[in-house]
């Protein structure tokens, strides 16, 4: 019972003998309930040519997290795998006092080129003795995603995101105590981008898309009002072929793809057999039954 994790060094790779994925398996099997979080020997060539296949074994296999040994060995390595941010593994077992939740979250768009958005909050005394800082929350069809940590210290802060395509952003803010563990979201703040706003000005049709011409991308703006499968067709050369597979949320939804070369029209088809034909020179579109 005083013990919290464990980060067994399995510097092997999975061509060892013993495997890495043989020895992962033992211990997390053999966890009590604890959390296990696993080395990896990324200074051994065979296990650092194999690094993104052992971190997907460690991810689908339940356990805590991974370390690797050590940092300098990957100081230069773009790792898709830490595409994210994460947070440790939970610890359930030891208590800690419940936080407060934020409630006066605010967003105000600064600049929109660069696409620059200014947060502030405050937090009661009782909040900050207990909190080591802040996470900032963007949902993202509808689940939240952590983008920034933000000290303790701090009660504002920006984000500037880059060639934003999105309609409209949506954030929230949420405070960790010592051991990571989340208050609840405070309310959520809505951020318009204008740019593409007035673009879609008079378009409010549902099921109407529109097509926006970028320099090396499209984006498809679409109104629907259910949930609902969408497939995109591009022809070039007399030959179409499927480009983007997605998924129609309830309002107005944005899907953007890159501008292949050459192509006459644009075709989109919708699961209940509604399709649309775009018109490349024109922002409006013909619908075909």
């Amino acid at each position: 019972k005083i013990v919290d994790y464990v980060s067994p060094q399995v510097y092997w790779s999975m061509q060892d003998s013993p495997s890495f994925d043989h020895l992962v398996k033992r211990w997390l099997q053999n966890s009590f309930g604890r959390n296990v979080v696993i080395g990896i020997g990324i200074y051994k060539p065979e296990v650092s040519a194999e690094l993104e296949k052992l971190i997907g074994f460690v991810h689908r296999n339940g356990a805590a997290g991974f370390a690797l040994f050590h940092y300098g060995n990957i100081a230069n390595t773009n790792l898709k795998e830490f595409g994210n941010i994460v947070l440790p593994a939970r610890m359930p077992w030891l208590k800690s006092k419940k936080l407060k939740q934020i409630k006066n979250f605010t967003a105000k768009l600064i600049s929109q080129s660069p696409f620059t958005i200014g947060f502030g909050w405050s937090a009661p005394a009782d909040i900050l003795e207990n909190i080591r800082g802040f996470g900032l929350l963007e949902s993202v069809k509808n689940k939240l995603k952590i983008i920034k940590l933000i000290p303790q210290s701090r009660n504002e802060v920006t984000l500037t995101i880059n060639s934003p395509k999105s309609l409209k952003y949506v954030f929230s803010i949420v405070a960790f105590d010592r051991l990571w563990n989340e208050s609840q979201p405070s309310n959520f703040v809505v951020v318009n981008n204008n740019a593409i706003v007035k673009e879609l000005a008079g378009y409010e049709n549902v099921g109407t898309p529109v097509l926006i011409k970028g320099k090396n991308n499209f984006v498809i703006a679409m109104n629907s009002n259910s949930v609902q499968k969408i497939k995109i067709f591009a022809t070039r050369n007399g030959v179409e072929y499927l480009i983007v597979e997605s998924q129609l949320y309830r309002g107005k939804n944005l899907i953007e793809f890159a501008a292949p070369n050459n192509i006459s029209a644009i075709r989109i088809l919708l699961n209940n057999s509604k399709e649309y034909l775009l018109n490349l020179k024109s922002k409006r579109q013909n619908e075909n039954n």
